[in-house]
């Protein structure tokens, strides 16, 4: 029986993802290079705090200052995303998860400065028990840990949760965990290969919640 769902963000809920992309686009732009899709949908659903494009900018157009280049992508990135729609079907299933009684947390690789500055002026924490960010454990996505936290803090086991992500590394860690994971592919992970997945959705708006609870339901894992 589902009891809870863990949410992933970025790409998720608001299509950050092709915000952050495009602001270390333009970053580069500025040195005359290119930033190919590719190397940044490795990335996709991790996060480590000296950011990998970063590393890569300096070891191509360094020396570079490497505080004041991400202060300023970090802006721009925030710029954009604050733009952004949610993406279709999330407000339909944060509002009917309290009808159906369901608990939900975010469990997320970005840090908590980051979630803040797109849920607070949408006031999208109050539809969570919890928000479990990557600085809050030791190890990010493709690690468990921040779905085995948000299991506990939620007080249900990985057969009554369900984890709707947007990655290849959320999905490894979903699966890592023991809990059926849902694939909405975003912009940027559209086309990549989610072939354990427990079920791909092209968006939240194609499947009401109540039809993709029935159809775990009807499909739970042995105790």
């Amino acid at each position: 029986m589902i009891k809870g769902l863990i949410y992933d963000f970025d790409g998720l809920i608001i299509d950050t993802e092709i915000c952050d992309y495009h602001s270390w686009l333009e970053i580069y732009q500025e040195y005359d290079l290119d930033y190919p899709l590719c190397e940044w949908q490795k990335i996709i659903g991790n996060y480590s705090a000296i950011p990998v494009p970063l590393d890569r900018l300096d070891r191509l157009a360094g020396p570079i200052d490497r505080n004041a280049i991400d202060k300023r992508r970090m802006a721009r990135s925030t710029e954009l995303a604050l733009k952004q729609d949610l993406l279709p079907g999330v407000m339909d299933y944060l509002e009917n998860m309290r009808l159906l009684g369901l608990k939900a947390a975010i469990a997320s690789s970005s840090p908590r400065t980051w979630l803040d500055c797109i849920l607070k002026p949408r006031n999208l924490a109050r539809h969570f028990q919890t928000i479990v960010t990557g600085d809050m454990v030791n190890q990010v996505k493709p690690s468990p840990e921040l779905f085995n936290a948000a299991l506990k803090i939620l007080g249900i086991t990985p057969a009554e949760a369900l984890v709707l992500e947007d990655s290849v590394n959320g999905l490894i860690a979903a699966k890592s965990a023991g809990i059926r994971c849902v694939i909405i592919p975003s912009s940027l992970t559209r086309g990549m290969d989610f072939h354990d997945a427990d079920l791909v959705l092209d968006s939240l708006d194609s499947m009401p919640l109540t039809t993709l609870i029935e159809h775990f339901n009807g499909d739970a894992p042995d105790a």
